[in-house]
């Protein structure tokens, strides 16, 4: 009868193994433990500023949108081509969820909230698909500017203007850095900027960083006009945008302005020339 007998360096060798295997068993479901506690206590958290940033948000909509006089006249629409977005109880509700899940701290990415902002974009639809969302954002954020008159915001405006410009930077981000337009541009932009492959990629990554889109966005929305149309030419391309009808007559006033000054210089010179210098008698009688 044969009796194998493993030797003892190699039993020690298989118990090291197994123990290994066991401690990355181990640390893995830890790890798995300790993501889903923050996962957990991430959703608490946006649970809980999702009710103070509505509360907040619709008390400056409404501001924004006062309550209108159904028989006093009608009033000239005074809003651009792109109006903010008139939402109701439910989509505030939304949008407040998606302030509160883009939120990040200055000169950081939110990246590492992708999951939650991309599940609140697949569940609304128009929060990538209208882009008279984004627009209300400027002006709600305009409004808080123009209500301080110049003074400092106090600590909640001022919090409450990062949480808006954080939520503007990120659905300003994707037509401006080149993804398709609608629904899905938000995945298409945190894949493009999650993982850079280029130059091109680590720039926009740092635009985003430092919420660029987020001015651009603002401007445009304080100065229509200068609003990139659909299919007019990219400042990038070497091509000049055309100029709005506002700025043309505005330099068409200028340009007439300048041309009676010119005139007018030029016939007084003329007509001082052709008077006749007076005499010495002369000056001394009008004395």
């Amino acid at each position: 009868i044969k009796i194998s007998v493993v030797p003892p360096l190699a039993s020690a060798a298989m118990v090291l193994v197994e123990e290994a295997d066991d401690d990355d068993e181990d640390r893995a479901e830890k790890d798995a433990c300790e993501r889903r506690v923050a996962a957990e206590d991430r959703r608490k958290l946006h649970a809980e500023r999702k009710v103070e940033i509505d509360r907040w948000l619709n008390a400056k909509i409404r501001r924004l949108f006062p309550p209108e006089d159904a028989t006093g006249p009608p009033e000239l629409d005074a809003w651009e081509d792109i109006p903010p977005r008139k939402v109701t109880d439910e989509e505030r509700g939304v949008l407040a969820m998606f302030i509160s899940v883009v939120h990040c701290q200055p000169n950081e990415l939110n990246l590492a909230n992708h999951h939650e902002i991309m599940e609140v974009a697949r569940t609304s639809r128009w929060l990538e698909e209208d882009p008279c969302t984004l627009e209300l954002l400027c002006q709600i954020l305009r409004s808080l500017r123009a209500a301080d008159q110049g003074a400092l915001l106090e600590a909640p405006e001022l919090r409450m203007e990062e949480m808006l410009l954080c939520a503007i930077n990120t659905l300003a981000a994707p037509p401006r850095a080149g993804c398709s337009e609608g629904f899905g541009n938000l995945y298409e932009l945190f894949a493009l900027i999650g993982d850079p492959k280029s130059d091109k990629a680590w720039e926009l990554r740092t635009k985003y960083m430092k919420k660029e889109y987020a001015a651009e966005a603002i401007f445009e929305s304080l100065m229509p006009s200068a609003r990139s149309k659909p299919g007019a030419a990219d400042p990038d391309d070497g091509e000049p945008p055309l100029l709005g009808c506002f700025e043309w007559c505005l330099l068409g006033i200028m340009a007439a302005l300048l041309i009676c000054l010119f005139l007018f210089v030029l016939f007084s010179r003329r007509r001082l020339a052709a008077m006749p210098a007076l005499t010495s008698a002369e000056l001394d009688i009008a004395r």
